[in-house]
């Protein structure tokens, strides 16, 4: 018989009623008592190990006969996630058409003689399709294979790879050194534990074990590489959800969301250091990720018609939020350490997040914003629009929130 480390599985149901209407512009608008989640999860976990077929066997664990490991195994493991809500929840999320339809925008109608509506308070039927497309897709059902790796181990050398998870952190909630996987807030929100929102990430990971080092302990070193190209907004948190923030879910012919995915290449990398001295862990990192909220900039779209040469946004021809994701260097610690009378453990981290982006009402003139580089327009002053908008770190005039703060 093959040797098995186990075939596992985890099945959940989640039911989520909210006991008040929710406050602020949230879309759409659900009453008390309505249910919020009707929620299902099915966990498959396949674990393997060939240690022997690589000295007894054929095929692929053979070519590791060589090494004569001390660990060499496989995981793989299946996730089924759906929600039940938008096929047979309460009217606001199941029939998100005609709820959405009725929603008339704060617009004037205007209109050129004999042509379209240049502005109207009604939703284009197109961009309504596209908003339920986008949440039935990624909200609805998803069927992944979400882990598949390697462990490979040979004396104190010990390598994974594969697609996988890996939490640095010793605190649940705020996530110092934790930064490594993006989180998935797309598919029941924060109500989830972070080891089910955390996204799987392509990865090589090693360590090597050098046990005691004079007073120190259980030392070890840790590094990691994992491709670069995926974010926490893919997939993201479809407007419709009841999980979109604030008034994000409400519907806007005049602006897009567009996520600026950063090159496969241009990795998440990063080690750290880990030992103990006495009973107290301790724990040097630094490491390069892309945080999980973005830097927003923003294009204004180009003129209409030059009949009509003013740029009205709408759908079809929308500003465009452009959500930019920077790879972050952070450099932290943690210490770790129990006070056995209290049956109590202490954890804490610290860490410095370098050029992490933030939002922020821009500053200066929005009318600077319409001039280029030696404009001739009266206004501009020939570049003096432009470097007034520079001395205020905002080359946008008002439009441009993206900002890289030295220290956070």
């Amino acid at each position: 018989m093959t040797p098995f480390s186990g075939l596992s599985y985890k099945a959940a149901a989640f039911h989520a009623v909210i006991g008040r209407r929710p406050a602020g512009p949230a879309f759409p608008r659900s009453a008390a008592g309505h249910v919020r989640q009707h929620r299902y999860f099915l966990e498959l976990k396949f674990d393997h190990d060939i240690k022997r077929f690589a000295t007894t066997g054929t095929g692929v664990a053979r070519a590791f006969g060589w090494l004569d490991p001390d660990t060499l195994k496989y995981s793989l493991q299946y996730r089924g996630e759906g929600e039940g809500i938008y096929d047979y929840g309460p009217r606001e999320w199941s029939d998100q058409f005609a709820v959405t339809k009725a929603v008339r925008l704060d617009l004037p109608l205007v209109r050129l003689p004999n042509g379209p509506p240049l502005l109207t308070p009604v939703l284009p039927d197109a961009l309504i399709h596209r908003r339920i497309a986008l949440l039935r897709s990624v909200a609805r059902q998803r069927h992944r294979f979400f882990l598949g790796y390697l462990d490979l181990g040979k004396g104190p050398v010990d390598i994974r790879i594969g697609r996988q998870i890996l939490a640095w952190g010793e605190t649940d909630n705020f996530r110092l050194l934790d930064n490594i996987n993006p989180l998935d807030n797309s598919f029941g929100g924060f109500f989830l534990p972070l080891d089910e929102r955390r996204l799987p990430l392509d990865m090589l990971r090693g360590s090597y074990h050098f046990g005691s080092i004079g007073p120190l302990a259980d030392t070890f070193l840790e590094g990691f590489a994992a491709v670069g190209n995926k974010i926490s907004l893919l997939p993201p948190i479809a407007p419709g959800s009841p999980w979109v923030p604030g008034g994000l879910g409400f519907p806007n012919p005049a602006v897009r969301m567009v996520p600026d995915v950063p090159n496969r290449r241009d990795i998440r990398a990063g080690a750290r250091v880990v030992t103990t001295y006495r009973d107290v862990t301790y724990t040097v990192a630094h490491y390069y990720t892309y945080l999980d909220v973005p830097g927003v900039r923003f294009q204004i779209p180009g003129k209409n018609p030059p009949k009509f040469p003013l740029a009205f946004p709408k759908f079809g021809h929308e500003i465009n939020a452009i959500e930019r994701f920077p790879r972050v260097p952070i450099t932290g610690g943690s210490l770790t350490f129990p006070i056995p009378p209290y049956y109590a453990i202490v954890r804490s981290e610290v860490a410095w997040l370098q050029g992490e982006p933030m939002n922020r009402q821009g500053r200066g003139s929005s009318a600077d914003s319409q001039c280029g580089p030696g404009s001739a327009a009266p206004q501009c002053g020939g570049s003096a629009a432009l470097h007034r908008l520079e001395r205020e770190n905002n080359v946008e005039g008002g439009l441009d929130p993206f900002v890289y703060p030295r220290f956070l």
